[in-house]
């Protein structure tokens, strides 16, 4: 079936140059042609209408001019015989019927050469004359002989030779004229009537034959250019025809009614559907999915309506034959001059799902970086905190020392004491949040480390919570601070506890994990590698989503005022990522949370760090010589002031320069550098190398209240570094300078 016999596809709407030239040419010559057709048959029956009236006409003439030629004889003879009678009985009678029979005569001869004229009629007509005259004067002497009494003489002159010669020629003439008026009325009628019939019927068959020919050439150019439209046309629907079924995209014409009345094969495929099944069988709205049938329908009349207001481009869900829905891009706009629509569908599922995994990850971006930002604020008012700690606790631990267990001020330092170590605690929460703690992560199989944690966990949960352990086999190393893990795990367990109401499982379960390409993009999780997870699972009563979004944030908690710090989940979190890991939490109201961990293998094992030393019962001491610098006044006192009490020189400086210039006046061996890590105008670890190109055997103990780049990497300090965390009491003090002074610096093997 042709493309265009009956699916007619985008018309301009205006006629093709060739079909317009026709209405313009061929046409009206047609018009023209038959008018003039009807004109000459109309006067073909004039023609047969003014002959038969001539005919009519011209009889009448011959009746009157035979009369008349008639009449003329009739005369003469009646004259002559008039003239014989008078002239033998010699009465006068003759004479009144002569002279009332002449007038008519004369008469007679004016009228003949009007009705006939011509030259041969008018030579007769004279020589009648002439033997009229000649009778009239023989009849003249004739009438006077018989007025004189000689009516014999009369009577023999007018039957005599002369006379009778006279009238013989007079009758001839007559007749002759008679003859020959005959003769011209027949040829003259039979003239004219030829005559007439020969010019009509050239002028019909000249008119008929121009405007024949005029119409002949038209039709035949016509012909020509209505092929040449047909070809044209055949063109245009072959090329149409193949940008419909070419076309990258899905195209199909929907009638008014929203029936589908023709489509191409890319639609076919998007249905699933064949073209018989499609065309005329199935509607537009039978694809679309239920909740945007009728915005949809409210479109497609208003296009009807008003074209320029209706939107000429949206987008829709599609639901093919197998019940699969795509997203579709639809260009719809009316066909020029029908009530149909040509629509042409674009499949952007996977972009819209890439724009759904692209707001996935802008959010997830925008919460790192807001976590991040949490995270350095966090940092920097711990480390604030910690300055202020380490003065409070070192001097309320001095205090102690000095006082009687048994006065009311040793009880209150005492509180105080303690309430600086919680402090620590929440500050310690705090450093791990912002992963600027200092973490000692060791290689470790995870089923063994949190079986032995089993016994606490259940502790902690108590006897009507039952706990689940799945061990994974053959579970992959990882690294990570023993004492994190501790905490992480206990962190958990308290959630789990809190969030069932009376009795319930906790079940934790450990498995190797390959994360590839694809679902590290498609999902919510790490990066692609290999993992090991931990995941802690308890079927208690659930989160809500708004509470999920920012489980992870500092200082955010669900439970009543006083009962929790809000900072557990976010150390969690701190902890996960400053491992390189990954946390995330899985939850429905009513059935229960689940917190997936999930830590990277370890590839290249190391042996972990050294047992630190344990705490003797008194307090290690020294003589050696130390510089300490920091840039906090009161801290440099506390410091110096617990050293001193310890039994070592000290030395002390607020500023990197002020501790250069100590060193090089100083006329002693310095054994040992404290300092801070972050300084104004210079760093700990610069101040350290420039101290200790001028000293090779100068150790040095780093401290600060969070680990920064300067020295550590990832955030484990370099081994063979000394440091220490504030804020610090006298014991961590004492060991830490014990275990500096008694360790070779690693910069003499440089």
């Amino acid at each position: 079936m042709p493309f265009h016999d009956n699916r007619p596809m985008i018309r301009s709407g205006k006629k093709h140059k060739s079909a317009a030239g026709r209405d313009r040419t061929a046409r009206p010559w047609i018009f023209a042609s038959i008018a003039m057709t009807l004109v000459l048959v109309g006067l073909l029956v004039w023609h047969l209408v003014y002959s038969f009236n001539l005919l009519t006409s011209l009889k009448e003439r011959e009746f009157v001019m035979e009369r008349c030629s008639w009449q003329l004889l009739l005369h003469a003879e009646t004259m002559k015989m008039a003239a014989l009678i008078g002239a033998s009985s010699g009465d006068l009678n003759w004479e009144t019927t002569y002279r009332e029979t002449r007038p008519e005569l004369n008469a007679l001869l004016e009228k003949i050469p009007e009705l006939t004229p011509s030259s041969k009629v008018d030579r007769l007509t004279n020589e009648i004359r002439q033997h009229l005259v000649v009778t009239h004067n023989l009849e003249k002497q004739a009438f006077d002989l018989v007025s004189r009494g000689r009516k014999k003489e009369a009577f023999n002159l007018l039957s005599g030779w002369p006379y009778t010669k006279n009238q013989l020629a007079f009758s001839d003439k007559t007749q002759e004229l008679v003859d020959l008026i005959h003769t011209r009325l027949e040829r003259k009628t039979s003239f004219n009537l030829t005559r007439a019939a020969l010019l009509i019927a050239l002028i019909c068959l000249g008119v008929l034959v121009f405007s024949w020919t005029i119409a002949l050439k038209m039709w035949r150019a016509e012909s020509r250019e209505k092929q040449a439209a047909e070809q044209a046309l055949r063109r245009s629907e072959n090329y149409y025809r193949a940008i419909f079924e070419t076309s990258g995209s899905a195209m199909l014409i929907i009638e008014a009614d929203t029936t589908i009345s023709r489509v191409n094969s890319n639609f076919e495929k998007l249905s699933g559907y064949c073209r018989q099944a499609l065309e005329g069988r199935k509607s537009w709205p039978e694809f679309v999915h239920c909740d945007d049938v009728t915005w949809m329908k409210e479109i497609h009349d208003l296009r009807r309506k008003n074209p320029d207001a209706a939107t000429r481009q949206y987008e829709c869900r599609f639901i093919d034959r197998g019940g699969r829905m795509y997203n579709l891009l639809v260009a719809i706009d009316m066909i020029a001059e029908t009530s149909r629509s040509i629509a042409s569908c674009i499949d952007i599922t996977g972009r819209k799902q890439e724009e759904k995994q692209r707001e996935k990850l802008q959010a997830r971006l925008l919460q790192s970086r807001k976590m991040e930002s949490v995270g350095r604020l966090a940092g920097g008012v711990a480390h604030d905190f910690n300055n202020m700690l380490a003065i409070i606790n070192g001097y309320a631990e001095m205090t102690i020392d000095m006082l009687d267990p048994e006065t009311l001020p040793y009880a209150n330092i005492r509180e105080i004491y303690n309430a600086g170590k919680r402090s620590e605690d929440i500050v310690r929460q705090l450093l791990a949040f912002a992963r600027k703690q200092t973490i000692a992560p060791v290689e470790m199989d995870l089923n063994e480390a949190v079986s032995g944690l089993l016994k606490m966990l259940q502790r902690l949960i108590g006897e009507n919570i039952e706990l689940v352990w799945r061990p994974g086999d053959n579970l992959w190393p990882v690294r990570i601070d023993p004492s994190q893990l501790t905490q992480i795990m206990a962190n958990l367990a308290i959630n789990a506890r809190d969030a069932i109401a009376d009795v319930g499982q906790l079940t934790i379960e450990t498995k190797n994990v390959v994360v590839d390409e694809d679902n590290g993009k498609e999902k919510e999780g790490p990066a692609a590698g290999q993992y090991v997870m931990l995941a802690v699972t308890d079927n208690g009563c659930g989160m809500e989503k708004e509470v999920q979004d920012n489980l992870f944030e500092p200082f955010f908690t669900t439970k009543e005022t006083g009962e929790g710090t809000g900072l557990g989940l976010s150390t969690i979190y701190g902890i996960v990522r400053q491992h390189n890991g990954l946390i995330n939490v899985t939850s429905q109201p009513g059935r229960g949370t689940t917190f997936t961990i999930c830590l990277p293998r370890c590839k290249d094992p190391q042996t972990g760090p050294e047992t630190p030393v344990q705490c003797e019962a008194s307090l290690p001491a020294g003589s050696e010589t130390i510089l300490m610098v920091e840039d906090e006044a009161a801290i440099l006192q506390v410091g110096r002031e617990m050293l001193e009490s310890l039994g070592y020189k000290v030395l002390t400086a607020e500023k990197p320069e002020e501790a250069l210039a100590l060193f090089r006046e100083y006329e002693g061996t310095i054994d040992l550098l404290i300092t801070d890590v972050i300084m104004p105008e210079m760093n700990g670890r610069d101040l350290a190398t420039s101290l200790s190109a001028c000293s090779a055997g100068l150790r040095v103990l780093f401290m600060s209240g969070y680990t920064a780049d300067v020295i550590a990497v990832h955030g484990v300090p370099d081994q063979g570094v000394q440091f220490m965390q504030k804020p610090f009491s006298i014991q961590d003090l004492a060991l830490k300078v014990r275990g500096a002074l008694g360790q070779q610096n690693p910069r003499d093997s440089h």
